[in-house]
C-alpha cells in the first residue's frame, strides 16, 4: 500500500513539473483556411492520412502546405509532411517546429492517386503561373476538389 500512495506522488510531481498540453478530443484539425475547412468538415482529419494530389506543375501545392504549416504551429498542432517528389522547401519557413506533444495530421504529397488508406484527399485543379504568384491573396485562388470514401465535394 505504501508503495503505490509513493507512485501517485510520484506522478502528481511529475505533472507538476513537467506539465503536457492539454489534449484536444477534436476529431479535425482546423486550417483557418475557409475554403478547405468548410468542404472537409472542419479541417484535416485528426489522427489520419490526408492525401494531397497535385497533378500539375505549379499548382500551389507549396503555398497551401505553407499555409497549412503556419496554421498547424498557430493552433499547436503537428502535421507530419511527406514529399516523396521532395518538391517541397521548407527553408523559408518561420517556426518550423518539428518536435512537440501535440495533435497531429499526416499529409502526403503526390501527383498521383496513390494512398488508398487516405481518408480525405484534396485534389489541387490549378494552374499557376508568375502573375498568380505575385498576388497577395493567391492561396484564395485555389481550386481543389475534396475526396472522401464515400463522398466527393468541389471547391472554389
Amino acid at each position: 500500500m505504501a508503495a503505490s500512495a509513493k507512485i501517485i506522488d510520484l506522478r502528481k510531481l511529475l505533472a507538476e513539473r513537467f506539465p503536457h498540453p492539454a489534449v484536444t478530443t477534436a476529431t479535425r484539425l482546423f486550417t483557418g483556411l475557409p475554403f478547405l475547412d468548410q468542404p472537409t468538415g472542419g479541417g484535416l482529419p485528426r489522427g489520419a492520412i490526408t492525401a494531397l494530389i497535385s497533378p500539375r506543375t505549379s499548382a500551389g501545392s507549396a503555398s497551401l502546405i505553407q499555409a497549412l504549416i503556419h496554421g498547424a504551429y498557430r493552433d499547436n498542432y503537428f502535421v507530419a509532411l511527406i514529399d516523396g517528389r521532395d518538391s517541397f522547401d521548407p527553408c523559408g519557413l518561420d517556426n518550423f517546429s518539428l518536435v512537440e506533444v501535440v495533435p497531429a495530421a499526416c499529409l502526403v504529397l503526390t501527383r498521383y492517386e496513390m494512398v488508398g488508406s487516405a481518408q480525405l484527399k484534396l485534389v489541387l485543379e490549378n494552374s499557376w503561373n508568375l502573375e498568380t504568384l505575385e498576388k497577395q491573396d493567391a492561396i484564395s485562388q485555389l481550386r481543389i476538389v475534396v475526396k472522401r470514401s464515400h463522398a466527393k465535394s468541389v471547391v472554389n
